[in-house]
């Protein structure tokens, strides 16, 4: 998701966001630059991003799929992610 702003300034304004707005900018952000997506995890064993994909025939059925074999970049951003997640306002 891009985010563009055309603005031209003719004096300072502020703009206040709240929490969840924050963390949406934030996510939207991390989502693209880093090929991820919030349906996706890392296996227990810790070698795989996975996803849990809902496929439709006649009747509903879920697949985990493979991604990619983990890299150390997926382990960090797995864990940025669950952290804006659980992140509380102070």
């Amino acid at each position: 998701m891009k985010y563009q702003v055309n603005v031209k300034i003719t004096k300072q304004e502020t703009v206040n966001l709240d929490l969840k707005e924050i963390k949406r900018i934030a996510m939207d952000l991390i989502y693209e630059m880093y090929d991820w997506k919030p349906s996706y995890y890392i296996s227990e064993d810790g070698k795989k991003v996975l996803e849990d994909v809902e496929y439709y025939t006649s009747h509903k059925f879920d697949i985990t799929e493979i991604v990619r074999k983990t890299k150390p970049k997926d382990k960090f951003i797995s864990k940025l992610v669950k952290d804006i997640i659980n992140l509380k306002a102070s």
